[in-house]
């Protein structure tokens, strides 16, 4: 039981106002009533609670349910794009050893021609060289070769090079010997040209003089043509 003091009316003959005098109103409910009230109030409380937590753990399922269903989209496309691509590599599977093959094919041609010399404009070139009164007999060409190294020098004074021309000539005169030497020499890739001997040789009709000479060529002279379409691809 609770007792409280409540305000009376105003009181007064001249309607002025009267002092308010509060009187103690009592509060008849038991108490278990007011116990009950209050935990009313607090499962009610409680319930909300509950109803909250359960639906923000809805909501987490709920993202996460979304979230693992884009993973495994994602895992599945993954997975199909993987098998497309190896059925492509099994298709194209023997390119490898294809592009293999070549490059062995390639490498093998590079060193077959590594020494290799384009006769044809150099032999035009010794022709042309030779005096006005005398005519090519015999040229001899000796050099390296892709499983022969380069010649050793046959003396000091003979440069290192990849290959000797020795060759024979006949003139019915006997023939300037530095202006020949000269006109060898200014060929590309032809070193240390000499004329070894000059020969009075006669016959029944007709005399003259036999010339022997030599001419190194070094590596000017190799056409590199593979070794540079190769390096330029």
């Amino acid at each position: 039981m609770n007792a409280a003091l409540a305000p009376t009316a105003p009181t007064g003959v001249d309607g002025s106002t009267a002092v308010r005098v509060r009187v103690p109103q009592v509060n008849l409910l038991p108490s278990s009533v007011s116990d009950a009230r209050g935990l009313r109030t607090v499962k009610r409380w409680a319930l909300l609670g509950v109803a909250a937590t359960v639906l923000l753990v809805a909501l987490v399922y709920v993202a996460s349910a979304l979230q693992l269903a884009e993973a495994q989209g994602d895992l599945t496309a993954a997975q199909a794009r993987t098998t497309q691509l190896q059925g492509q590599m099994a298709e194209y599977s023997e390119v490898p050893l294809v592009l293999g093959e070549l490059g062995q094919a390639e490498q093998a041609r590079s060193l077959a021609t590594s020494t290799e010399v384009l006769w044809r404009p150099y032999l035009d070139s010794v022709r042309a060289a030779l005096p006005a009164d005398a005519a090519l007999r015999t040229l001899q060409v000796t050099g390296a070769t892709p499983t022969v190294s380069a010649l050793t020098p046959a003396d000091p004074l003979q440069p290192q090079a990849y290959g000797q021309i020795a060759f024979t000539a006949a003139s019915t005169t006997i023939p300037d010997s530095a202006a020949w030497v000269d006109a060898l020499r200014a060929i590309p890739g032809f070193v240390d040209p000499r004329i070894q001997s000059v020969v009075a040789e006669a016959t029944e009709t007709t005399s003259g003089f036999l010339v022997t000479g030599t001419v190194q060529y070094d590596a000017n002279a190799l056409s590199g043509r593979f070794q540079e379409s190769e390096g330029n691809e």
